[in-house]
This record gives structure tokens, C-alpha cells and sequence, in this order.
């Protein structure tokens, strides 16, 4: 958020922006299918990564830049430049800036650009249906192949597991980060 706001004249910037909103674009199954042939083979220095935890985790993350980096966008646009440029002005350096003035401000807003994200990864399916082998079974997968074998109860608390892996990230953000959630981003 903070690289496109502080440099909304910089055509980077913008293609960033625009570049960080194409996976919301694209269906999750097709997206998986793009990772699919991307990674099925090794590709020079990048190694085949289907089948592994690894590439997972990419299409999950990738799958949710356009929240993340929305949620960080629109705080820091809420976010004047004068307390920046107050502490420039009194001799702190860019880093100083950042970790004493804008990381404390946006510190709710950081959690939510990840917690958001992570909460809704956990129930994300489109992708993981092509991506997931049996070696990489996730709780989802889990619970869609139980209620194709007839076992609805199994799925139901294996579903019931997913929820509480979501909730359990929100409460450890809430407790590491020291921010409520229900109370905002901003």
C-alpha cells in the first residue's frame, strides 16, 4: 500500500496497482491451471513444484493479493503525509519514519491485510481442488472427499476444524499484534 500511495505519479506504481487486482480477475480454477502448467515441469533455475506444499502456498497466496493489497491501499491513503513529513523534517531517517510513525499507525490495517487474507484462504477450494495430490491433502480437500464417500458427519467436523484454524489465526493476530479486529482496519 505504502509504495503506491507515496508514488501515485510513478507509471510502477500503477502497473503494480493493476497488476496486484488480476487474480481477483481470473476464476480460482482457472488461476490453478495457469500454476498448473507453469509448475508442472522444471522451468531453468525453478524446479517442478506440483505435488508439493510449496506450490500451494504460492496459488493460496497469490490467490488473495487483490484483498491484502486493497486493505493496505485504502489505509494508507487515510494516512496524511504530515506526520511524515514532520518526522523527515526533525532528522529521522526514512526507516526511522516508518518504524516509529507509520508501522504503529497501520498496524491494524497490517493485520488485517494478512489475517483477512489467511481467514479466507483457509476456506478457498477452487484452486486447491486442481493443485492438491493425496501427499498434499488440506482440510478442504479432506472434507470434500469425505462427503463424496457419504461420511457428512466426518465432513461436518472436519469443516468444523477449518473454522477453527480461521479463528485461531484472528485470535493469535489479536494477541501478537495487540489490534481488534471488530473494531476496524483503519
Amino acid at each position: 500500500g505504502y509504495a503506491v500511495t507515496r508514488t501515485t505519479s510513478s507509471p510502477l506504481a500503477n502497473l503494480l496497482k493493476q497488476l496486484a487486482f488480476i487474480p481477483y480477475l481470473v476464476p480460482g480454477i482457472s488461476f490453478a491451471v495457469a500454476y498448473l502448467s507453469l509448475f508442472a515441469v522444471q522451468r531453468g533455475p525453478i524446479p517442478a513444484l506440483y505435488g508439493t506444499t510449496i506450490i500451494l502456498i504460492l496459488i493460496l497466496a497469490a490467490d488473495e493479493v487483490p484483498f491484502a493489497s486493497r486493505s493496505g491501499i485504502s489505509s494508507m491513503m487515510q494516512l496524511g503525509r504530515e506526520a511524515e513529513e514532520a518526522s523527515m523534517n526533525t532528522g529521522a531517517s526514512w526507516t526511522q519514519t516508518m518504524r516509529k510513525i507509520v508501522l504503529p499507525i497501520q498496524k491494524s490495517a497490517l493485520a488485517a491485510a494478512f489475517v483477512l487474507p489467511f481467514i479466507s484462504a483457509t476456506q478457498s477450494l477452487s484452486p486447491v481442488i486442481i493443485l492438491a495430490t493425496p501427499e498434499t491433502n488440506l482440510l478442504t480437500t479432506l472434507s470434500m472427499n469425505l462427503v463424496d464417500y457419504g461420511y457428512t458427519h466426518a465432513a461436518n467436523g472436519v469443516t468444523m476444524m477449518i473454522c477453527l484454524v480461521a479463528l485461531l489465526g484472528m485470535v493469535i493476530t489479536r494477541k501478537v499484534l495487540k489490534v481488534d479486529m471488530g473494531r476496524g482496519i483503519g
